[in-house]
């Protein structure tokens, strides 16, 4: 029933932006007419030819077509929807732009600046009130009901990573898992073993099948495949390479084969470019803005407590190159040589943080030299936290991943509870 359902809503779309695109059309020409902005027309001639609707209608088919707008499958969400609308709009911008000057070159540049804001404003929309209507009208109808062939960390992190997905549409709701053994799976049922899974199929009302079984089992993961081919069940297959993708993998496709990328850069070369500078520019405008209130605070430094107003530290940075990364000095002098039995590890009890420290670390102040490093690129305004030499030198390989980019002057781990959290979640993040 879902991808009925999902065909049904796909055609609905076709037929809507079709329709909202010679709206918005009509509508153009009448905000230029309406709106006393640009040059004014002349009353009685007729801009809007009767020839520029089907040529309109064309460019939205072709670009729609090209940025698969209508190729719609359950794994995509609303904002995967609006990337795919928001150029397909533009492509459609600039065929007809190409088409009017061969064409229809009498059109005003206004109306047309008027047809594409609306085409994106109406198509938008025409989106919003579709999934409401079809999520409230159609409810259970429309949800995608998983089960999860294989169990083990694949299928463990795999349902977790779905169920945080809790604004979607459809819906997704994974049902259980299907394995030779009773998974160890919190919060998720048993469905059986794989020789009953069409059984299990047509009790629980399973939409989609996604298989985790380890490439060992390959020739049972085709047998699988093909069993399913006769059920109306979507079917997937997660590609058992979790213990070497330790970021974000990327797929690409060389005559219909996928290849799966694992030691892809973190960030594109021009998404460096944009990020970095950015920060940059953000550093440099914190230090000119910001020195006044250097300068109170390192005088209530010297005050409180004696012994120099910046603390330096040794970090490593991108790629594992080590820098110097700066703070206002929250702790008495030499702490690091009055490190407490239990380890360097601070906490908020620590007898070596001073009166003015205390307050520092709470409002994060502290961290304000760091902007330098951040002008001086050795470090980002957001990204993993810089680590200390020694616990870089035990990382094991999967955490090195931390080093692809630039260490940040906040972070996941700074946002979601600082000391508090063991060190494997800091280093995950």
């Amino acid at each position: 029933m879902t991808q009925r359902v999902l065909e049904r809503y796909t055609t609905v779309c076709l037929l809507l932006d079709l329709i909202g695109v010679a709206a918005a059309l009509a509508l153009a020409t009448v905000l230029r007419y309406s709106i006393p902005v640009g040059q004014t027309l002349i009353p009685q001639h007729n801009y809007l030819s009767v020839g520029l609707f089907p040529l309109a209608l064309a460019c939205w088919a072709l670009a729609a077509g090209h940025f698969r707008l209508y190729e719609w499958h359950w794994v995509m969400n609303l904002r995967h929807e609006a990337v795919r609308l928001l150029l397909a709009t533009g492509g459609a911008m600039i065929l007809a732009s190409g088409a009017l000057y061969l064409t229809y070159r009498e059109v005003p540049r206004l109306l047309f600046v008027y047809f594409a804001l609306l085409v994106l404003a109406i198509n938008g929309g025409i989106r919003l009130l579709l999934r409401l209507f079809f999520r409230t009208r159609l409810g259970d109808l429309l949800a995608v009901r998983i089960a999860l062939v294989g169990g083990g960390r694949v299928a463990d992190s795999l349902a977790g990573r779905l169920r945080a997905e809790a604004v979607r549409w459809p819906p997704l709701h994974v049902v259980g898992v299907v394995a030779d053994d009773v998974p160890v799976t919190p919060g998720l049922p048993y469905l059986g073993t794989p020789d009953d899974l069409e059984s299990a199929i047509e009790e629980w009302n399973i939409t989609t099948v996604i298989v985790t079984l380890p490439s060992s089992e390959h020739a049972r993961i085709v047998a699988l495949t093909e069993r399913l081919q006769t059920l109306p069940v979507d079917v997937r297959v997660v590609p058992d390479v979790l213990d070497l993708a330790y970021a974000r993998a990327t797929i690409t496709h060389v005559e219909g084969i996928p290849l799966v990328g694992l030691r892809d850069p973190a960030l594109s070369a021009s998404g460096k470019l944009v990020k970095y500078n950015f920060d940059r520019l953000i550093a440099l405008t914190g230090l000119l803005l910001g020195w006044p209130l250097g300068l109170v605070i390192a005088a209530a430094i010297k005050l409180d407590s004696r012994g120099p107003v910046f603390y330096r530290a040794a970090r490593i940075g991108e790629d594992g190159r080590p820098f110097t990364m700066y703070k206002f000095r929250t702790m008495v002098a030499d702490a690091d040589r009055h490190a407490r039995a239990k380890g360097p590890t601070k906490t908020h009890d620590d007898p070596r943080i001073t009166r003015v420290g205390r307050w520092l670390r709470r409002t994060s102040v502290d961290e304000l030299p760091q902007l330098w490093n951040v002008l001086r690129g050795e470090m980002s305004l957001v990204g993993p936290r810089p680590e200390q030499p020694y616990i870089v030198a035990s990382y094991e390989p999967w955490q090195h991943r931390r080093t692809a980019i630039r260490p940040g002057m906040t972070g996941w781990w700074q946002v979601n509870g600082r000391g508090d959290l063991p060190m494997h979640q800091h280093t995950d993040f």
